[in-house]
């Protein structure tokens, strides 16, 4: 019969021996430590460890994995950790399951007197807020790649733990967590996007004691490196960055490469399980709690009355971290990834949003599946697509975190893994208006666009959002087709997930052109806020998404309906050479490099009136075009298919759920013959109001007192009418729906067409 001492004295004899068990001296000695507490050990194995010294370090694995053997509950005083699953849905290449492997290394080794074994637990969170806003196909991807973590945990701990989820507001789930389990600290990706700040920031408001970690990447500025590690072990939001790199061409002669060397680096999910294992730490679950939570449906996250898209239909089956390998393998294999339904974008910004793979492994698994068939010029060119994707990818990222600690007036916003910049001006009167104000920019111009206009529309009380559009500004420029479907859609995405209430859209040139496609395509829809009552009341209806629509100097054709469509062009025409992937590369490289020399000319060409307002936008444009994948937006102009005219989109939009269209042109514009444009739309759609001003291409930045005086007067009366049609409509959902009518008040001291009736 053995007792507490004799127990000691083998603890005693395998200690003094140690070094002779394993080579693995760090493990052996936290193995001893556990026997030291552990009366448990029978006496048969004890006789057997004075006899046979050599095996005795397996027998005592062999007994620790026994199930009845299990780890001692923690103390009150032990070190509890918390991994909190965000945008990092994988196990490999993991730097918080590897921080949370340090403290429990440096736990035990700080707990040898009285040793108590160090608590871990798993959490995702579906944040309710966020799930509401996003489309459904990008819902149903994220409900997939939670659901391979959870299968991904499993299978490697051999059942013995799972991932813990809830739904809810994330930052109170995770403080609600954190009070159950005493936790000491919380492991986080830190996010470089507005959003996820916002969730960080509720998170710390709620107590939660955050560990950040940076995001994973390939590279760096290791100044840059430097001071955000700093900053983040100092727990200091300001941090002092070293002077900015604007330009792609330095970053790529101060980047440093990042790589994973160490094995705990690598795959820290493991060494977390070898230390279970043993004895050194165990698997927290809250107390009284008997399921580790139900993952659930997309539909169920999601609420009724929103716009889908169908650009990730079916990958939710590539989900996860082999889903997003298979999801690489089938891009970089398929001869025609246009009628499979992968692209770029969707092969890697889906995964990489989610960071279901790491840009590590990415990288690696692309590089080896291109060295694995040399000769195939596809394959190839999928590889150097994917390659330069995450390059480009890795550059915006700095450019977001740079901006970030620079305390820029703009933000960031994480689109599926595509970063898109974004200014927001708050109104200054203590009533805001009911509906914010959305501007989009036109052909190579970006948020600075608006500058003089977002101001004045604040000080009158409206939200004023700007954002780049993807392919512009300091947006992210992916090598991949730019059409007008994908803009619209990063409208609408917009304007659900960050916007959040309805807006009257304005934009200029092609901005004005996907203004007008974003307005009929948000009809009837809802913002994911205003849905949330409708689940409880149905006969609850919400205000529309879009309340009228602002067209200045709008680019794109306008065709009378009795006219045939233009037929394609001859097969040996100059129109259709240029639409083959060579001679529309080879003319975007060489249109590229006319308009970077020729910046300033073609800006003050198109302001006419006031040239001089063009000078602050030449460095701005200079830098976007120095961008990686710049060139990608010009290509795809060469291989676009003939756009939809404007007067189909008016007459879609009267049709079907008739706004105010609000029309300002520019009578100098040299792009185009804009008098009589502006008369032929304004004879085919009668209830546009047109507005005629002395000015060119851009008359909002070249005279934008006079743009501000008709924008605030119409905007006015929108909102007038909007308030006394909520006050007398009835309680009928149609009629509550129902949107102002036109105006018809023509605006003073303007050349004005007022719509007709």
């Amino acid at each position: 019969m053995h007792s507490e001492p004799a127990f000691q004295w083998v603890g005693a004899v395998i200690r003094s021996h140690s070094t002779q068990f394993t080579t693995r001296g760090e493990r052996s000695g936290h193995l001893i430590d556990r026997i030291a507490w552990r009366p448990a050990l029978p006496p048969s194995l004890a006789k057997r460890a004075f006899r046979q010294r050599v095996p005795l370090l397996r027998l005592l694995c062999q007994h620790a994995s026994r199930p009845e053997c299990s780890a001692p509950p923690s103390s009150p005083t032990a070190t509890s950790l918390l991994v909190w699953f965000r945008r990092d849905l994988r196990l490999h290449d993991h730097p918080g399951m590897a921080l949370a492997l340090k403290d429990i290394q440096a736990a035990r080794r700080d707990d040898c007197a009285s040793p108590s074994p160090a608590s871990l637990a798993l959490v995702y969170v579906f944040d309710s807020e966020e799930c509401a806003a996003l489309p459904l196909d990008a819902l149903e991807y994220l409900v997939g790649a939670v659901r391979c973590l959870r299968q991904t945990i499993q299978t490697d701990s051999g059942g013995r733990t799972d991932l813990y989820v809830r739904v809810g507001v994330a930052a109170d789930q995770v403080a609600q967590l954190c009070r159950q389990l005493h936790v000491q600290k919380v492991y986080v990706e830190d996010d470089w996007s507005e959003l996820g700040q916002q969730a960080l920031q509720r998170a710390r408001a709620a107590s939660v004691p955050l560990q950040l970690w940076q995001p994973l990447r390939m590279s760096h500025l290791p100044e840059v490196n430097t001071a955000l590690r700093d900053a983040t072990a100092a727990d200091d939001t300001q941090v002092t960055l070293p002077p900015v790199v604007e330009f792609f061409d330095q970053y790529q002669q101060r980047a440093v490469t990042v790589s994973l060397s160490a094995a705990e680096e690598r795959a820290p999910f493991e060494h977390v399980l070898q230390w279970m294992q043993c004895g050194a730490a165990r698997w927290s679950l809250p107390e009284g709690t008997t399921t580790w939570g139900e993952i659930p449906s997309a539909e169920a996250l999601q609420p009724p009355a929103t716009i889908h898209s169908s650009s990730t239909r079916h990958l939710h089956a590539c989900a996860g971290e082999r889903g997003a390998e298979r999801l690489l393998h089938s891009f970089l294999t398929t001869r025609d990834p246009v009628s499979t339904g992968t692209d770029t974008i969707r092969a890697l910004s889906l995964p990489l949003w989610l960071g279901c793979i790491s840009p590590h492994r990415a990288h690696a698994f692309i590089r080896a599946q291109a060295a694995a068939a040399p000769f195939d010029g596809r394959r190839r060119a999928a590889a150097r697509d994917a390659l330069a994707f995450l390059q480009q990818r890795e550059w915006h990222l700095h450019l977001a975190t740079q901006d970030r600690h620079q305390q820029h007036a703009w933000h960031y916003w994480d689109w599926q893994g595509v970063p898109i910049r974004y200014a927001r001006w708050a109104p200054s009167t203590l009533t805001p208006a009911s509906a914010a104000v959305l501007l989009v920019h036109g052909f190579g111009a970006s948020i600075e666009h608006w500058q003089h206009n977002a101001e004045v529309l604040a000080r009158h009380g409206y939200p004023v959002y700007a954002v780049d559009l993807v392919g512009f500004g300091r947006s992210m420029k992916p090598p991949a087709l730019y059409t007008p479907d994908w803009w619209r859609q990063q409208l609408l995405d917009f304007v659900q997930q960050v916007v959040r209430q309805p807006v009257y859209v304005m934009g200029n040139s092609i901005g004005a052109y996907m203004s007008l496609s974003f307005a009929v395509a948000a009809v009837g829809a809802t913002p994911a806020e205003a849905t949330e009552p409708s689940r409880s009341r149905p006969d609850t209806v919400a205000a529309p998404l879009c309340r009228g629509v602002v067209l200045i100097n709008a680019a794109g054709p306008i065709r009378e309906p009795s006219l045939p469509p233009p037929p394609p062009p001859p097969p040996l025409s100059l129109r259709a050479l240029l639409r083959t992937p060579s001679a529309a590369w080879l003319s975007a490289e060489v249109i590229l490099w006319y308009l970077q020399r020729n910046i300033r000319r073609t800006l003050q060409r198109v302001y006419p009136v006031n040239p001089h307002a063009s000078t602050r936008l030449e460095k701005i444009i200079y830098r976007s075009s120095t961008d990686p994948g710049a060139k990608h937006v010009l290509w795809s102009g060469f291989r676009l298919p003939p756009a939809r005219p404007i007067n189909e989109l008016i007459q879609a939009l009267a049709h079907t759920h008739p706004l105010p269209v609000l029309m300002l042109q520019g009578a100098l514009d040299p792009l185009g013959k804009v008098g009589e444009r502006g008369t032929l739309l304004k004879t085919l759609c009668p209830s546009i109001e047109l507005v005629l001003l002395h000015a060119g291409h851009c008359p909002h930045d070249e005279v934008p007192e006079q743009v501000n005086a008709v924008l605030l007067e119409w905007l006015q009366r929108q909102e007038q009418q909007q308030q006394e049609m909520e006050e007398s409509a009835p309680a009928t959902p149609t009629q509550q729906q129902a949107p102002a009518s036109p105006a018809q008040v023509p605006l003073s001291s303007l050349t004005t067409v007022p719509p007709e009736m």
